[in-house]
């Protein structure tokens, strides 16, 4: 759905939109929200990084119950 999305982005809207059954609303809502999803994605990555630190600090000998306490 994404790659729809996208490939609409770079077009016409309203046509592209109806040439691969997307609605508008769902278009705009998509576009609207990308901000907020790569804001996530920055997060998602920041936090695996902190993850591995830990691991990597104790040697690759701890898991999740000790590495997140």
């Amino acid at each position: 759905m994404n790659a729809k999305l996208e490939f609409i982005a770079a077009h016409a809207v309203s046509l592209m939109c109806r040439g691969l059954s997307v609605r508008t609303s769902r278009f705009h809502s998509w576009r609207a929200a990308a901000p907020k999803r790569a804001e996530r994605l920055a997060a998602r990555e920041a936090l695996l990084a902190g993850i591995g630190a830990i691991f990597e600090a104790s040697h690759r000998r701890y898991g999740a119950p000790r590495s997140c306490h």
